[in-house]
């Protein structure tokens, strides 16, 4: 009998050409499960750890499920589209085989050569950990600040500066997505605990803030310089960045004047002055128990901003107000 070669059958349809290219997308799962298998996952167990090969393919396949089921959806596909229509064309068939080999080969590569992809990944990172500690802390101060592995799995490290006491050490590590984290700034204000209200207190009297409110501050980066444990830190506050994310008032009572006119007051005097947050929200307390938010949206140099009152609580002599539109003028 006379063998039928793929050249012999008829012309695939419309259909079934789409059919053959929605086969083939349908791996994307798991190759992206595969390549995780070599770039790492970073999982959260008992605390967050770094995991190669079969863990990681594994656990972003699981993932991957959480998002309407794709793995589970591509797979009852590729079995039906298989069986009726791959299975019956020789190279569509060889090409399958060759891409589920070659899946299958590289997890079994990234899992047995987890430990080196580990030790990759943390060389990979250290000229980049150097980078964040100069964008955070300045050039001369990130010179002086060594670290060793912590925890070679998660990718932390223990790190000393002395900025820091001499018994006194901060973290640095590696989290998802590769970004650079670290704690010296919070170590920092552990070992100078009235850093912030001396920094606040120094903000509003050379901006000319009004000193009845509670300002929220955020600190980005602080440049360090040659500065060292036991200066005196008031000269780092003029290299100190840092952004305002609004404010906090208390009053025995919160009523529609107090909000617009409390409102209004921070529009006109603190709005344009400081550098912001992307939101600026102005926190009303009654009694010290929260009686309602506005944010301020508007670009500080403008004349003109919008703010929006939120009131959560339907018991709340203001519930009127929820979601009302203050417009705000110079």
């Amino acid at each position: 009998m006379e063998n039928v070669s793929d050249n012999s059958k008829p012309s695939m349809s419309v259909i079934e050409k789409i059919g053959t290219v929605v086969f083939f997308i349908s791996f994307l799962p798991l190759i992206y499960a595969v390549f995780k298998g070599f770039s790492g996952a970073f999982l959260g167990l008992q605390g967050f750890a770094w995991f190669f090969g079969l863990p990681a393919i594994i656990s972003t396949l699981i993932y991957e499920c959480f998002l309407f089921f794709m793995p589970i959806g591509c797979l009852i596909y590729q079995i039906i589209f298989g069986r009726d229509f791959i299975r019956h064309h020789d190279t569509l068939k060889r090409l399958t085989k060759i891409l589920v080999g070659f899946l299958i080969a590289a997890s079994v590569i990234s899992t047995v050569f987890a430990g080196q992809l580990l030790n990759i990944k943390h060389t990979v990172y250290q000229p980049l950990i150097r980078n964040h500690l100069k964008a955070q802390f300045g050039e001369k101060a990130a010179s002086e600040i060594g670290y060793e592995i912590a925890s070679k799995q998660e990718l932390s490290y223990t790190a000393h500066s002395p900025i820091l006491p001499q018994d006194q050490s901060f973290e640095i590590r590696i989290i998802n997505q590769g970004e650079i984290w670290d704690d010296l700034t919070s170590a920092f204000f552990e070992a100078n605990k009235d850093f912030c209200r001396d920094l606040k207190n120094y903000i509003i009297k050379k901006e000319n803030l009004p000193e009845d409110f509670d300002y929220d501050l955020s600190i980005v980066s602080i440049d360090f310089q040659d500065y060292r444990s036991g200066e005196d830190y008031t000269v780092l506050f003029d290299r100190t960045k840092y952004v305002f994310t609004g404010v906090t008032v208390n009053y025995t009572q919160v009523t529609e004047a107090v909000i617009t006119d409390v409102t209004d007051k921070v529009w006109k005097e603190v709005y344009s002055k400081v550098p912001l947050n992307k939101i600026f929200a102005i926190t009303f307390k009654e009694k010290d128990s929260t009686a309602c938010r506005v944010e301020i949206s508007g670009n500080p140099e403008s004349n003109k901003a919008t703010a929006n009152v939120y009131v959560w609580s339907e018991s709340s002599p203001v519930f009127g107000l929820h979601k009302k539109k203050i417009e705000l003028n110079r």
